[in-house]
């Protein structure tokens, strides 16, 4: 006589088992990325974090890489969006207040700068370089520079409520 699995349970360890070939795949998909990134192929970099984000779009490490890539490609603004989703996922991350607070120095938005500097020195945000993007900020802020509007923040998608989020190559 042979004792079957009872059906939930075999249901229970099926669904376990497909997440963690969904979880390593994300991971895989994150590595080879990575690369691409390293190896300047942005287009094919930039491909793969979205595929991620799409599965997992409060996945930080994604966010934040996208975020970088943005900034690498020179649009800044663009990245903001993924910054701020790599730091509200993982605030105890200090390169993602790093990464978030030089992006809006260089999105012109040095204000912000300052309170996200502000509010991660209250959350234990301290070290050499955060000393030097406080001088770096400080040195924006003494500027005179004509008033410009504020940047527009990116509409919310109203059904997911994550912003929309543009290819940047594109």
């Amino acid at each position: 006589m042979t004792i079957s699995t009872p059906p939930q349970q075999a249901a229970d360890t099926a669904m376990e088992q497909a997440l963690q070939d969904l979880h390593q795949s994300l991971a895989q998909a994150l590595q080879l990325a990575v690369a691409h990134q390293q190896a300047g192929q942005f287009e094919e970099a930039e491909t793969l974090y979205r595929t991620i984000l799409q599965t997992q779009p409060n996945h930080p490490q994604a966010n934040h890489s996208l975020g970088v890539l943005a900034v690498q490609m020179k649009q800044a603004e663009a990245g903001l969006p993924y910054f701020a989703a790599a730091l509200e996922a993982r605030p105890e991350q200090q390169p993602y207040w790093l990464s978030y607070i030089d992006a809006l120095i260089q999105a012109d938005e040095t204000q912000t700068a300052q309170q996200l500097l502000a509010l991660g020195r209250e959350h234990g945000l301290q070290g050499d370089e955060v000393e030097a993007l406080a001088a770096r900020l400080e040195g924006c802020t003494q500027r005179v520079a004509p008033k410009r509007p504020p940047a527009k923040r990116q509409k919310t998608n109203q059904t997911e409520g994550q912003p929309h989020r543009k290819t940047m190559l594109h």
